[in-house]
């Protein structure tokens, strides 16, 4: 079997989540804190990560927070080691707290829980 290029799993997830320039200079320009839907799962983690690191090379003390069921916790303390925030939620439980009704899931639409979420304007649908 070839060898693999990275050492461990950690080392996949650094070079994984290394923002680029790009990145780096649009988080310098972003207000606000950055909450992330469905962050718990391969991807979610890489991007979370990838933000927290781009806002820190930009020199922003915005937060990063990845919200998801996070049904096993090293899914979570990975996040947390990396310095983003986490909130766990499961985005399906239309009985969750208001903030946190909306539902992104990865491939497919976006959905809202239209009538549990009071006081917001909706253009569609």
């Amino acid at each position: 079997m070839p060898s693999l290029p990275f050492r461990d799993v950690d080392e996949l997830d650094d070079r994984l989540s290394e923002p680029t320039p790009a990145v780096v200079e649009m988080f310098g320009r972003l207000q606000g804190d950055l909450l992330c839907l469905g962050a718990g799962g391969k991807m979610g983690l890489a991007l979370a990560v990838m933000a927290r690191r781009a806002c820190a090379a930009a020199g922003s003390a915005a937060r990063v927070i990845a919200v998801t069921r996070f049904s096993n916790s090293e899914q979570r303390e990975r996040n947390e080691r990396r310095g983003v925030e986490t909130l766990p939620c499961n985005l399906l439980d239309a009985e969750q707290d208001p903030a946190v009704r909306a539902v992104l899931i990865a491939g497919k639409p976006a959905h809202m829980h239209y009538k549990s979420i009071p006081g917001v304007v909706y253009t569609w649908p």
